[in-house]
Formats: C-alpha cells, structure tokens, sequence
C-alpha cells in the first residue's frame, strides 16, 4: 500500500484496531491504512466494493443519489466501521495478488474530501498499461521513460481520469485487474488488463 497524505484520527484507528486484536508495529499511518484494509478484505471477507465504502464512506447528496440496494447496502456498512474510516486528506493505491485465482490486482482509492489529487491512464495498443499518480505529470514522466525502453509503447496514455471521492457515478475508487486464462500456464495466452470503478463497470478508451 502507497499512501499520499496524514490521517487525521491516526489514535482512533490504531484504537479500533487493537479491539481487534491488531496491534500496529511501526507507528505510522501508512502501517494503520495497510491494517485496515486487510481486516476488511482478508479478515472479514468482505467484497471489494463494500471495503471501499467502509475505507471512503459516500455522503451526502451523492449517497441518496444510488439505487436504493445500494443505499441499503452503503448504510450498513456505514453504521458498522465508520469508526474505521481514515480521515483527512489521504489516497491510497494499493497492489494485490490471488494467484490462485491467476489475478493481479492495482487499486486506487480516493478520499471522500478530495483533499489529495488522484489521476488515472490507461494505455491500450500493443501492450496494455494502467497507471496511478498523485499527478498527470507523474504518468507522463513513466511513460516517456517506457517508451524510450520499448518502442510497443507510447509516451502518451490514450485515457486520463480523476477520481472523485465518494462519488455516485463511479465511487472515486478504480481497479486494474490482470488475469491470466486457467489453461495457458504461461504459455501462448497472454494476460488482460480490465479497468473497472468501484461499481464493477468497465473503463475502455
């Protein structure tokens, strides 16, 4: 887990942690961030869409403004961690691996507030890049420096995004999913990128 920012009720985390038995280590709110995604995802099980919402709950106008099972949904999980919700401006780009699903995963999380900037590229031709940056500037330089390795690759994205936190159009969270098909065992079937919000619904360009 990368984390750009501070959390303001580091104390209350680490806190409702410990209730659980999770003692963090290092005293940092990078370590805490680590933690409770895990507790919510590995721990409890819970699916990703409803973790995001306990890390970077919806509000206001933009809560009564989803489909009423995912107001219901939302509610739930609100009334049950939001004592877990970090607070202040934060993001959060987190890498995962379900290798016995033959899965890879880059998430990238935005804070409700939008205190942080968080910037979004995708880059489908030859090879398929997806990429996460605090600014587009930072992609940019990634991807010039790719490009000068590998001529299958383009300075420029062919998409760019923002994220915004909370959101009822796509939950200011989005997911670069790799899979790699069961029967190709590395050999011959290559491996797909799929973007997709926090809703599950697909980012093409």
């Amino acid at each position: 887990l990368v984390h750009n920012g501070d959390l303001a009720n580091y104390h209350a985390l680490s806190a409702y942690l410990r209730q659980r038995n999770i003692v963090p280590l290092f005293l940092t709110d990078t370590e805490v961030s680590a933690l409770l995604f895990d507790l919510m995802d590995r721990v409890y099980g819970y699916p990703l869409e409803a973790t995001i919402e306990a890390l970077a709950p919806t509000t206001g106008r933009d809560l009564m403004m989803l489909p009423a099972d995912k107001r219901q949904l939302y509610g739930a999980v609100q009334a049950t961690h939001l004592h877990a919700s970090p607070d202040g401006p934060w993001f959060f780009i987190i890498a995962r691996s379900h290798p016995e699903a033959r899965r890879w995963q880059l998430l990238g999380i935005t804070d409700t507030s939008m205190l942080r900037p968080q910037v979004f590229a995708l880059q489908e031709g030859k090879v398929q890049i997806g990429l996460v940056a605090s600014e587009k500037q930072a992609i940019d330089a990634a991807l010039e420096s790719l490009a000068a390795e590998d001529e299958r690759i383009c300075p420029v994205a062919d998409r760019y995004w923002s994220a915004r936190g909370g959101s009822h159009t796509d939950g200011g969270s989005f997911v670069f999913t790799v899979s790699e098909p069961a029967r190709s065992n590395g050999n011959g079937h290559p491996r797909e990128l799929v973007v997709t919000d926090k809703f599950g619904n697909q980012i093409t360009t």
